[in-house]
Order: structure tokens, then sequence, then C-alpha cells
């Protein structure tokens, strides 16, 4: 009989005081406890520090450091943590009580694997909350997958809702402190190319999306993720070039929204059309004004807490 898994949680924090009390009470009220909280504090100049310092529990372990990045803080984090299996959750972000209990079942029904997940939920402005939708055969059993099949639709791994042992960081490293936006992408590319994932169907945390975050901001395209470093392995991985030429598309909007042609015509060019949908390939060709057109329709919707896709 295997003893219960021991999971730490790593948690980055920069400017999070309307929302890193909830966050934190969300980790400390789990029904499955983790062993210990490490929180890396980035720099924060507004009441964040003193919010988490106010907290009373002996499994918090603190860490401030000077502003060097989201990458950075997280990496800090993650090397921080005692145990083997260490959960991720962005500081303004939710857990449902049962989160880690359902991953510790899970590390306990597969202790072969290295990498689990759970469905999300987005919140948008304070609106109830709405689940996110996946490319996987079945929502009614967990199951493991290959992450670029599982991902078409939604990535079935997010920074706030993912436990990674220890030895997946030895082998495929940290998050990419020299990527200003994509990070995540980044990491979850490596793994996936290394390691299965567990998949719990169930919508146990909660991404609260901020409209004026840094992936959307005025972020140059070269600070993004430059996915031309794939391209040995997506020439003999199918799954992999389509995962990654779904978000070249998305690149490719964002381009020209920033009236970058030059990095448009050329994430248009490496792009198989026969990855997109009709609607994607029809984005992807039509005139910058109608892209501004349904990017306004979607934000108002996404206001009044509508759920959209993705364009």
């Amino acid at each position: 009989m295997h003893n219960p898994p021991k999971i730490s949680v790593a948690i980055a924090v920069y400017n999070k005081e309307m929302n890193i009390l909830s966050t934190l009470n969300s980790v400390l009220n789990q029904s499955y406890a983790a062993q210990e909280i490490i929180i890396v504090n980035d720099g924060s100049t507004d009441n964040s520090e003193r919010l988490i310092l106010s907290l009373n529990d002996k499994r918090i372990r603190y860490f401030a450091q000077k502003n060097k990045g989201a990458a950075a803080a997280r990496n800090k984090a993650i090397q921080s943590c005692s145990y083997p299996y260490i959960a991720l959750i962005d500081a303004d972000d939710l857990w449902h009580v049962d989160f880690l209990k359902n991953i510790a079942n899970a590390i306990t029904k597969y202790p072969q694997q290295k990498v689990f997940s759970t469905a999300i939920k987005t919140e948008v402005a304070s609106q109830n909350p709405f689940k996110s939708t996946y490319q996987i055969p079945t929502m009614d059993s967990i199951g493991i997958y290959n992450y670029f099949k599982a991902s078409s639709k939604t990535s079935i791994i997010h920074s706030s809702a993912v436990v990674i042992h220890e030895d997946v960081f030895h082998e495929v490293g940290y998050f990419d402190k020299a990527i200003l936006s994509g990070q995540d992408t980044d990491l979850w590319i490596r793994i996936g190319l290394e390691f299965s994932i567990v998949f719990i169907p169930k919508h146990l945390a909660t991404y609260r999306y901020v409209q004026n975050s840094l992936s959307r901001s005025g972020v140059a395209i070269k600070d993004k993720l430059d996915f031309s470093k794939y391209a040995d392995a997506e020439k003999t991985n199918p799954a992999l070039k389509k995962f990654l030429d779904l978000n070249r598309y998305s690149l490719a909007i964002y381009a020209r929204e920033k009236e970058d042609m030059d990095n448009h015509f050329q994430l248009k060019r490496v792009i198989d059309r026969s990855n997109l949908n009709w609607k994607q390939n029809f984005i992807l060709s039509a005139p910058k004004i109608v892209i501004w057109l349904l990017k306004r329709i979607q934000s108002f919707l996404e206001g009044l807490g509508w759920k959209t896709t993705s364009f």
C-alpha cells in the first residue's frame, strides 16, 4: 500500500492584494492538506506582503525578493519546495476544497505518472465562472493523455490546476526567464514532449481572468514564445505541429492587431492551414477591420460574463 503523497504548493506573488487572501485561503482549507506552502513575493509594491504575513499557519514559508519577473519567482518557489509533488497556483486564482484530494487520489492510482491536472473554470469580472471545454474522449472519468492531442481546444495543463513531480523539472527544466509572455506554454510543451498527463475531468480550479493582465497588454512579438525552437520536433510529431499551428495562428492575429506585419506574414507562412478550422482560416485572411470588430464583440460579451470562443 502506497503512503499518502506529500505535496508542496508553490506560489509567486506580484501586486495581488485584491485576491491573495482568497487564493491562500483556498489552499489552506483543502480537504487534503498540503505539507507546505511556499510563497515568493517578487517585489510587490502594494499590500501583498502585509496580507500574507497576517496569516498564521506553520506550513507557510515566505520569501521576499527584488522584482525579477514571474518566471524567476515561480522557479524560486518550485526550487524551495521540500516535497516531491509540487502544486502550482497563481496568486489570484482559486482551488475547490477537494482539488488536492482528487490529485492525491490520482497519484495513488497512477504512481508511475509524473504530471497531474484538473479541468478549470474561468471567472470574468466577478461573474459566475464558466467551465472550460476540452478535446478529450470523455469528461466522465480520469484519463492519461498525450498533451498535444488533448489540448487542441483548451490546454489540459493550467498554471493553477497542475501538480508536477520534481523529477519533471530535473528533466525538462523550469520556466524560461527569457520569455516575457508565454512561459507557461513553453514549459507545457517541454513537458508534453517527455511525459503523459493524468487529467482529472472535474472543474476543481478557478482562473480569474484579468482584463489588463500582461498577456493582454502591449507585449511585443519578440518577447513572446518563439515556436521555431520546436521546428525539428514538429516534423515528426503531427500532434505537436497542430498544437503549435494553433498557437501560431493566435500570434499571427495578435501581430496583425499590433501592425507588426513582418511577424504576421512570417507566422502565417509556416502554418499548415489544414490544422485550422474554417473560422480560423477565415479570420487569418480577413481584413484588420473585421478582426477589430470581432474582438470588440468578444470583449463586450466577456464583460457581461458570457462564455465566448477565441478568434
